[in-house]
């Protein structure tokens, strides 16, 4: 049985290896886009983005941004920075398609080393955070160019890069502790909050250098306090 298991998840890690590229080699390149370079986990990765890509991600971010902030007082509240987050997250997933095709190709083994590895890249960008009354979000595709954002932006980042390797990802954010996180469906141990969906998503503290998967400040650890903002997959 031991054996059979382990053909089984190689087969399975394989057929994923497979999906990443074949989706790569789908997208058609544009005379509009800008190649970059990024170095995660000590490797150099040569991808791209679409040209115009940071003024569309600032343009959605800042049209919803002002639709949330006619909710702040009102009983909706919450249901508006779930549709926040819900549009930030749907362009954000749009211009790092071909971003999260090329990192995975390069750095994917599974889905839990994966996971690790982009969030501890994340974890290591400058936290920087707006002091003007505009959106408090760096948009992803300027984010992983200069490495400096902030909670949000990180979160919506490693759910966006996550998700396009099939590793349900979702992100969590808490008025009360001012803060988003995201919540990842693996199997590892840690602490874990369970999702809109029923599942149960392993904490992933983008903002903490070094903390490991499944571990968050013991301040913010009441679930209770954490709304799940059920991005689609």
């Amino acid at each position: 049985m031991g054996v059979q298991k382990e053909q089984k998840e190689h087969r399975r890690k394989w057929k994923k290896r497979w999906m990443i590229k074949a989706k790569a080699a789908l997208w058609r390149p544009s005379p509009a886009r800008k190649d970059i370079s990024l170095t995660i986990a000590n490797k150099s990765i040569s991808t791209s983005i679409d040209g115009n890509a940071e003024k569309a991600e600032k343009s959605v971010i800042d049209r919803e941004f002002e639709i949330m902030k006619l909710y702040i007082n009102s009983p909706k509240w919450k249901e508006a920075w779930i549709r926040y987050y819900q549009q930030l997250y749907r362009v954000s997933y749009y211009y790092l398609q071909r971003v999260s095709f090329d990192v995975a190709t390069v750095l994917y083994e599974n889905d839990t080393q994966f996971a690790r590895t982009i969030l501890q890249w994340l974890q290591y960008f400058s936290y920087e955070r707006s002091n003007s009354d505009d959106a408090d979000f760096t948009p992803t595709t300027t984010a992983i160019q200069y490495h400096k954002n902030d909670c949000d932006s990180r979160s919506i980042t490693l759910a966006a890069i996550l998700n396009q390797c099939a590793i349900p990802t979702t992100v969590f954010v808490s008025r009360e502790y001012s803060h988003m996180m995201a919540g990842i469906n693996l199997k590892d141990a840690g602490l874990k909050i369970q999702g809109s969906d029923r599942a149960w998503y392993l904490t992933a503290e983008t903002t903490s250098k070094g903390l490991s998967l499944g571990m968050m400040a013991a301040e913010m650890a009441d679930r209770s306090k954490w709304i799940d903002c059920a991005l689609p997959r």
